[in-house]
């Protein structure tokens, strides 16, 4: 056979093993697309997860010489206040929360960690943290709440406000509204909580001696708001609650 006959007949093989092979893959990865299953959707799974929440006391970041110490447990006593409308929201008592901070031995200054507040939340058996903080100056106080998972750390939801310490929980239930909104749960009825602050000072100092297990005189104080404005839910939860805790001593 003549060289240049014997070149042509190499270059026909060539070309008809390299189109073949060329078949081969193209197949094989038609069909490996084929049989391969798609994503599965996980929208309905992280929608469906129960909304377990846990509100720690807001933080004040004030100038000294401010008479607002009081805000810093009667803020987030206002926030528990509104969400426990939500019908599809879980709220951690604040007992559980003092009750997971005793068991580790741990003391109210090591709270200032959001480490170590994530941990005592997820002992509590909540998946979502509220923390706050307010700053009061010129007669304004502003207030920031931020809604972290246990879990992961990631923020779902952030908001400021800003007005007069008189409007303080008026400023909370707006939050609370748009918190429930943005976790997609069910609308807050719109019952206005109480808004006289100088019964939420006094609801304060019945909520710090709740902390230290002094029921009795907490009651007294919580019947006196009651008296003041029997509306005052914060004040009713709280004398049921401090009773049956008084049963359990």
């Amino acid at each position: 056979m003549k060289p240049q006959i014997t070149a042509t007949v190499h270059n026909l093989f060539y070309r008809k093993i390299t189109r073949y092979g060329f078949c081969l893959v193209l197949g094989y990865l038609l069909s490996g697309c084929a049989t391969q299953p798609g994503p599965v959707a996980t929208e309905g799974a992280t929608t469906s997860r129960a909304l377990i929440l846990a509100v720690w006391d807001f933080d004040n970041n004030s100038m000294a010489g401010g008479d607002v110490d009081y805000l810093s447990k009667a803020l987030s006593e206002m926030l528990i206040t509104d969400l426990s409308q939500v019908s599809d929201m879980r709220l951690v008592e604040r007992v559980n929360l003092r009750a997971a901070l005793e068991e580790q031995h741990l003391s109210t200054s090591q709270l200032a960690s959001d480490e170590t507040r994530l941990k005592l939340g997820r002992i509590a058996g909540a998946n979502l943290l509220a923390f706050g903080s307010y700053m009061a100056m010129a007669g304004q106080v502003r207030i920031d709440v931020r809604v972290v998972d246990a879990e992961t750390s990631l923020v779902k939801f952030s908001e400021a406000t800003s007005g007069s310490p008189q409007d303080a929980a008026k400023q909370m239930q707006t939050i609370a509204v748009h918190l429930a909104s943005k976790l997609d749960a069910s609308v807050i009825s719109g019952k206005e909580n109480a808004t006289d602050m100088m019964l939420w000072k006094r609801y304060e100092e019945g909520i710090s001696l709740m902390d230290k297990h002094l029921y009795e005189p907490a009651i007294t104080i919580f019947k006196e708001i009651l008296q003041a404005n029997p509306s005052f839910a914060a004040a009713e939860k709280q004398i049921k609650l401090a009773l049956e805790l008084q049963t359990r001593q």
